[in-house]
């Protein structure tokens, strides 16, 4: 069983096991995802090939890229 850690009102919460639903799952292929970051892919061309794949809001797709600045 894993550990995901769970952040709310400034507080770090651990729990074991899976806990709820993501609000964003993203599936892809590793070199498409790293030109994506570096901005050398275009992200429609990614998802029509589907080679990047997603489920939420594309907002937060947006938003999970900025968790790996280039």
């Amino acid at each position: 069983m894993s550990t995901e850690p769970r952040i709310c009102d400034k507080k770090l919460e651990v729990l074991e096991g899976h806990q709820g639903r993501p609000d964003f799952q993203l599936t892809a292929d590793a070199r498409t995802w790293l030109k994506f970051l570096n901005k050398e892919s275009n992200l429609v061309w990614a998802l029509m090939r589907r080679k990047i794949r997603f489920k939420g809001s594309p907002r937060l797709l947006l938003a999970f890229r900025r968790c790996f600045p280039t």
